[in-house]
């Protein structure tokens, strides 16, 4: 018989009615779960994790399936009572607090529904509660150090329509923030928030993922994973993917069908030969500077969002409409998050100058490693312009507005207070050492950062420390002005 999480349905009905089987079977069937002792730990402070998931989708892309494993190995001393996870798709829900939706386009855009089928281990169904944009499963009995244990889920999500990182529009599916990942316990346990402002997800460790996708026939699909597998079966197109070392899963869905293309010489995907084409020139660039692509698969392809560019690791989502030297602009900066966001992440919220500003900033320096240097100045004359124009405008409302790109976002309002303080004051700060310190040593003190968070995360000391180690001598001095004081005086 063939086995019913990987057949596929001759219909939309068909499909859903099936995988709600497949729930219900999930929850009251009993389940391979273990806990033994592990001998090869890598990390012997944090709980790991690796998922096993297959997400199908409705022929209409308004609804999603997802049943699947997490594995989470307890590296910790202390055993552990509950696992938490984050849901990012909770925030998309009418009334979530915190919620995804802008206040002023919050009634334009339906609303996700989640619908959590239960969770279990070992057979044994949990408990499994919501808190904020958390998921919080109680064991059924504590996991001790160095075990293992195996968690099944199964849910269903009623896409959000909205222009968003998650949501469907335009039959464009982002299918970003869907499915839970486990939070961090290597700091005890630290928590991120889900922030309308910045995509900051910082406090999640790499893990392992195995993600099938059932789609229709009539779609086309982008992916962070690496694609193992792509065929039909019985009227449904099943694309497998997997890929280590990996914060998430996330997939762009078109019901238009259209090819995704290859670069052929690097593992970049898109649906647009333009976007192509400035991905692999940025790529290439940065590769100069950085080496080569942090992760093995990077698809830049072009959706309906609200903002130039979205990225999370081995994704970019530029938008659609974009064009000429604006969607150039948001090529170049979604790239260079592959390296300061995605591979490198922050503590903190006061620590996304080192993500998105660094980010930010090389998307720029993009110009000056091609020798464009005219375009470089030009960049960076309008960052000055506006950052001292919205100082001026801080200044007269809030006397003594400290305008540093270590600035909290609890303390930032808008998002055009992000960009002018976290991604203009950084580049202005990176321009300021250029101009100090010479071309070479900024190169260089960029891969340094890059090479010094990858895989992990940076608080503002550790890369302030690491800038300047490679400046060399009056570089600690300089960045401590500028995070500590503010980017005015450098102007």
């Amino acid at each position: 018989m063939t086995d019913p999480v990987f057949s596929a349905k001759k219909n939309a009905s068909r499909m859903a009615a099936l995988v709600l089987i497949i729930i219900a079977a999930a929850l009251f069937t009993l389940l391979l779960t273990s806990c033994d002792k592990r001998t090869d730990m890598d990390d012997a402070e944090s709980v790991t994790a690796s998922y096993d998931m297959h997400v199908a989708v409705e022929k209409d892309l308004s609804r999603i399936y997802v049943t699947g494993s997490v594995s989470v190995t307890n590296g910790t001393d202390a055993a552990l009572e509950t696992l938490e996870f984050y849901m990012y798709a909770f925030a998309y829900e009418s009334g979530a607090e915190p919620g995804a939706y802008f206040k002023s386009t919050e009634k334009k855009w339906a609303k996700a529904e989640v619908n959590i089928g239960g969770a279990s281990s070992g057979g044994i169904p949990l408990d499994v509660e919501r808190d904020g944009v958390s998921l919080v499963i109680t064991l059924p009995e504590p996991l001790a150090a160095d075990c293992a244990a195996e968690i099944k889920l199964a849910y269903t999500i009623l896409n959000p329509a909205s222009e968003l990182g998650y949501g469907l529009k335009d039959g464009v599916l982002k299918l970003t923030d869907f499915h839970p990942v486990l939070k961090s316990y290597s700091d005890g346990n630290a928590t991120e928030e889900f922030s309308r402002i910045a995509r900051g997800r910082n406090l999640r460790d790499p893990s392992a993922y195995k993600v099938t996708y059932s789609i229709p026939n009539s779609v086309s699909i982008a992916t962070n994973l690496s694609i193992k597998s792509d065929k039909e079966q019985d009227g449904t197109r099943v694309v497998e993917c997997s890929g280590d070392g990996v914060r998430e899963a996330a997939a762009v869905i078109y019901s238009d069908g259209r090819t995704i293309l290859g670069a052929g010489s690097q593992p970049i995907y898109s649906d647009s030969e333009t976007v192509l084409g400035h991905a692999v020139s940025a790529l290439s660039a940065y590769s100069a500077v950085m080496g080569g692509i942090p992760f093995e698969r990077l698809s830049v392809v072009s959706a309906p969002i609200y903002c130039d560019q979205i990225s999370v690791q081995g994704l970019v989502m530029v938008d659609s409409s974009l064009g000429g030297d604006n969607l150039k602009k948001a090529v170049l900066e979604g790239v260079a998050t592959q390296y300061f966001g995605a591979a490198t992440g922050a503590e903190t919220s006061a620590d996304f100058w080192i993500t998105d500003g660094s980010a930010y900033y090389l998307s720029e320096y993009f110009f000056a490693a091609a020798g464009m240097n005219d375009e470089y100045t030009a960049a960076l004359t309008m960052d000055k312009a506006g950052f001292n124009s919205f100082i001026e405008e801080q200044l007269d409302h809030y006397p003594g507005y400290n305008a540093t790109p270590a600035r909290p976002l609890e303390k930032i309002a808008t998002i055009n207070e992000y960009n002018m303080v976290k991604k203009a004051g950084t580049a202005i700060m990176y321009d300021a050492l250029r101009a100090e310190f010479g071309d070479k040593k900024i190169k260089k003190a960029l891969r340094a950062l890059y090479e010094g968070g990858r895989g992990g995360r940076l608080d503002t000391d550790e890369a302030a420390g690491i800038l300047a180690d490679e400046l060399g001598r009056g570089a600690a001095d300089m960045l401590s002005a500028m995070l500590g004081g503010g980017i005015s005086d450098f102007l």
